[in-house]
């Protein structure tokens, strides 16, 4: 939208204010009378509205500072209409107003209205939080209820099942074949995807009910599937049907029309399924019964086959449960072992000291981290610790400096500060230790199994 057209669509005024809570005397109310905060509703959707046509509606809040979190619209309630759940994406963008830089932050209501006639979308709920100089400012207001005139075109006067969107698709499969004479016993299975556009999925035609004397029809529960491609909600519906012919003779299915309206050409389109027919002999397939026992397992197979895999889940973690709680000290434990738990604690610990300048404390925890080949003989005075580090770390000349600056520090008198970065490195030398000492205590145990 140019901003030239900005102010236009700005709702500033018939605001009902609900509550606010001030901060420094500050409230919604008053950013909003200095046009420092300001709400549009836009009805996106193009006119005329059609009935179950989606009709889009845009909230926009903008300010000249910045927004906090919980921002919010509140649900509402309107007869006669389906509504998607509102998103709960917030799309964020910035734009130069009056020669400031403002924040925007926008979402979308989608509604279908079901029928035609004039709908009153009531007042919105919004709460509202905003950053500003003096502090955060939150409050709810109400915006203005919007009007919409929604029509049915004569051509879908007497059309009940129909869908409004730019495309409409219809893909079958098993078809029934009018040149093969079937045998009583054997089956056909009819499967049917409608798909379209800016449709919920429960909207979209239903199949007739099919009952043909002679042939046994079982139908699947169908599959709703919805996804957003790129912003577009596209959905499918999935049914399936099983033939069983039980009797002899010449049948037929008859023409199934699925109607819908083109909102890109403002026609009404159909797409159909051609009427069906095929013959029935008196021949019976062999092993009759163990062909429809076969048939009723499979119809049954899929829905099984995920009630089973659900119920040997949930046994599964029952028993992991119990396990668990059982055996909850050991499973701490060995989490604890895998995990390094304590040498991470001593480490965040180390690390925490060190940036609070609390040496002796980080002398302390280092000592600790030390592997226990360096440790063992020593015994846990504040004496031995000194010289426990020294000896660890004089290989490295660098890493010498920094433990002598840090013995300095902890027990004679402060030299200087330590930095994370140098703090860091004395881990290090330690980490590779441990895990040289962990390769080797894993190796022995491999070849001296019972020791």
């Amino acid at each position: 939208m140019m901003i030239s057209q900005f102010n236009r669509f700005v709702l500033l005024v018939s605001f009902s204010f609900v509550f606010s809570f001030a901060v420094n005397a500050l409230s919604i109310e008053q950013l909003i009378s200095e046009e420092k905060l300001m709400v549009k509703v836009d009805v996106v959707s193009d006119e005329p509205f059609i009935a179950k046509q989606p009709i889009k509606i845009s909230v926009e809040l903008l300010t000249d500072r910045w927004f906090g979190s919980g921002n919010k619209i509140h649900d509402f309630n309107l007869d006669n209409i389906i509504k998607l759940p509102f998103d709960e994406q917030t799309t964020n963008s910035s734009l130069r107003y009056k020669g400031k830089q403002w924040a925007s932050q926008q979402r979308e209501i989608t509604i279908f209205p079901l029928a035609a006639g004039v709908y009153e979308l009531p007042p919105l709920t919004l709460d509202i939080v905003v950053n500003t100089q003096e502090g955060e400012v939150k409050g709810s207001i109400k915006t203005q209820s919007i009007v919409l005139d929604v029509i049915l075109p004569t051509q879908l006067t007497h059309i009940e099942h129909y869908v409004v969107t730019d495309s409409f698709k219809l893909t079958t499969a098993g078809e029934f074949d009018d040149k093969n004479a079937y045998k009583i016993g054997e089956a056909v299975t009819l499967s049917i995807e409608l798909k379209a556009n800016d449709v919920p999925a429960m909207m979209l035609p239903v199949l007739p009910e099919l009952t043909i004397p002679g042939v046994a029809i079982y139908s699947k529960k169908p599959q709703l599937v919805e996804k957003s491609n790129r912003g577009t909600l596209v959905s499918k519906r999935i049914e399936q049907l099983n033939f069983i012919f039980e009797q002899p003779g010449d049948y037929s299915i008859p023409e199934m029309n699925f109607y819908w309206w083109n909102v890109t050409n403002n026609s009404l389109e159909v797409v159909s399924i051609a009427e069906q027919t095929w013959q029935v002999s008196n021949q019976v397939l062999s092993n009759e019964s163990a062909s429809k026992t076969n048939l009723y397992k499979w119809l049954n197979e899929i829905e099984l086959k995920y009630l089973m895999l659900i119920l040997l889940l949930l046994i599964a973690v029952l028993w992991l449960l119990k396990v668990l709680i059982v055996n909850q000290s050991a499973v701490i434990t060995f989490y604890q072992h895998v995990s390094h738990y304590k040498q991470r604690q001593l480490e965040a610990r180390f690390l925490k000291s060190i940036s609070q300048e609390s040496y002796p404390q980080a002398c302390q925890y280092l000592y600790r981290l030390l592997p226990h080949i360096f440790t063992k003989n020593s015994k846990k005075t504040n004496g031995s610790v000194p010289k426990t580090l020294t000896r660890f770390y004089r290989k490295n000349s660098e890493q010498s400096h920094i433990v002598e600056v840090l013995i300095n520090n902890g027990f004679y008198r402060y030299q200087r500060k330590i930095s994370l970065h140098e703090a860091k490195k004395l881990l290090k030398s330690i980490e590779r230790e441990l895990s040289i000492e962990a390769n080797t205590y894993g190796n022995a145990t491999r070849l001296n199994p019972n020791k």
